[in-house]
C-alpha cells in the first residue's frame, strides 16, 4: 500500500536587498559621526528609490538624523537639502535633461526661487 507524502511548505522567498543590509558600528553617519548609520535613498516613490540606490544618491544617517526631529521624514529643509545634494551629485556625470526625465522635478530651482525672494 502505497502512502502519499505529505507536501513540504515552499521556502521563503523574500530576500534583504544587498545594499541595505544591517547597520555596523563602522557605518558611520554622514552628519554626526555615530556608528550603526542606516541608508537612507533621497528619492522615494513610484520607482525613485530603486533609481537613488541605482545612481547612489544615498546618505548614511544614524537613527536621530534619518527617523529623529532634525532628519529628513520629518524635517522638509533637510529633505530639500539632500534633494538638492542629490540633483548636484547625479548631475556630475550626467545631464539636468536625465534628471528631469527620471525623477520629474528639478529641485536646484527651489534655491533660485528662495534666494530671489530674499532680494526683494
Amino acid at each position: 500500500m502505497e502512502v502519499n507524502p505529505i507536501p513540504k511548505p515552499p521556502k521563503s522567498k523574500r530576500k534583504r536587498a544587498v545594499n541595505n543590509s544591517r547597520p555596523t558600528a563602522t557605518d558611520i553617519c554622514e552628519v554626526c559621526g555615530a556608528g550603526y548609520a542606516a541608508n537612507h535613498e533621497i528619492f522615494f516613490g513610484r520607482g525613485k528609490r530603486q533609481l537613488s540606490i541605482k545612481y547612489g544618491l544615498q546618505k548614511r544617517l544614524c537613527h536621530e538624523h534619518h527617523q529623529g526631529p532634525y532628519g529628513p521624514h520629518f524635517n522638509k529643509a533637510v529633505d530639500d537639502e539632500y534633494k538638492r545634494e542629490g540633483q548636484m551629485k547625479f548631475e556630475e556625470t550626467h545631464s539636468r535633461e536625465d534628471f528631469l526625465r527620471l525623477f520629474g522635478r528639478n529641485y536646484l530651482d527651489t534655491i533660485l526661487k528662495i534666494m530671489r525672494s530674499k532680494e526683494d
